[in-house]
């Protein structure tokens, strides 16, 4: 994004910033201590050197976002569909070395096992990002986080995107511009949440 547009997304997200008039307990902390923690994690200068070099990279800022909802969330699994991103996936793997991940270049190759919960995942460059996400749903739990890259890259994706925000099988949904997040806890009310992320 270019520093014009990164501007006026932030003027116009300013009163959305720091979880400002949000109630909910949960997504007011989720808010301040994962999607805007300023803190500097010690694995952020491990992993720098690694991106010099290095093509069809996720934004830095989305790549340290990543490192905390893994280390918030402690998933068993993440995956990465799409192209590029690998260097992703090691932000994840910082974040929570338990962590399994795998990566799917290609949507057509991604298979998930009968059974199998995904924890993380993150809808990267990949065209087929409505059937990925379908096929995943019947292997989302409450704990399951899925991240979608660029919600506003053409008016295709922010169509859907909004209809996913409308979506009664989504609980809590987290406009980041640059990044939208998807929850599925039923323990939450519905709720969508414009944050000053980028």
């Amino acid at each position: 994004m270019n520093t014009l547009k990164k501007t006026w997304v932030w003027l116009c997200r300013f009163r959305k910033r720091k979880g400002y008039g949000v109630h909910s307990p949960f997504a007011y902390d989720f808010i301040r201590t994962v999607i805007n923690e300023r803190g500097q994690y010690y694995a952020y200068d491990e992993l720098k050197p690694l991106r010099k070099g290095v093509r069809l990279l996720s934004p830095i800022a989305v790549d340290k976002l990543l490192f905390r909802l893994a280390n918030f969330f402690q998933p068993e699994t993440a995956i990465l569909i799409g192209e590029g991103g690998a260097l992703s996936l090691k932000y994840v793997q910082a974040g929570c070395k338990k962590t399994h991940c795998q990566k799917f270049c290609d949507a057509g190759q991604f298979t998930i096992p009968q059974g199998q919960t995904i924890g993380l995942l993150y809808l990267c460059s990949t065209p087929d990002y409505k059937e990925v996400f379908e096929k995943t749903l019947c292997h989302t739990s409450e704990h399951s986080v899925i991240i979608i890259d660029s919600p506003y890259a053409d008016s295709e994706r922010k169509q859907w995107w909004h209809q996913l925000e409308a979506d009664e099988r989504i609980g809590l949904s987290f406009d980041l511009y640059e990044v939208g997040l998807v929850m599925f806890n039923p323990t939450y009310s519905k709720q969508n949440y414009k944050v000053n992320f980028v």
